[in-house]
């Protein structure tokens, strides 16, 4: 113990708490104890926000590409 604490007459803690309560719903003195828990977010992920980001970006190229080739059968079609 510290000066000051002896000086203040403060007591050590004891070994062992008197009432421990553990669990959902445990309860204290009347008083219901509540566990700190994952809150679930009605927000996306951003993760997932880049990821489908990615993936539209993907299928635009992809129906470029498409079109492109798509084009140039046409016009080799009418060339001939």
């Amino acid at each position: 113990m510290t000066i000051n604490a002896v000086v203040a007459r403060i007591q050590p803690p004891l070994e062992e708490p008197g009432i421990v309560a553990v669990g959902k719903g445990a309860r204290v003195n009347g008083l219901e104890i509540s566990l700190p828990c994952q809150q679930l977010s009605s927000q996306p992920r951003p993760e997932l926000v880049r990821l489908l980001d990615r993936l539209s970006v993907e299928f635009l190229v992809m129906l470029e590409r498409v079109e492109v080739r798509f084009a140039r059968l046409l016009a080799a079609g009418y060339g001939t």
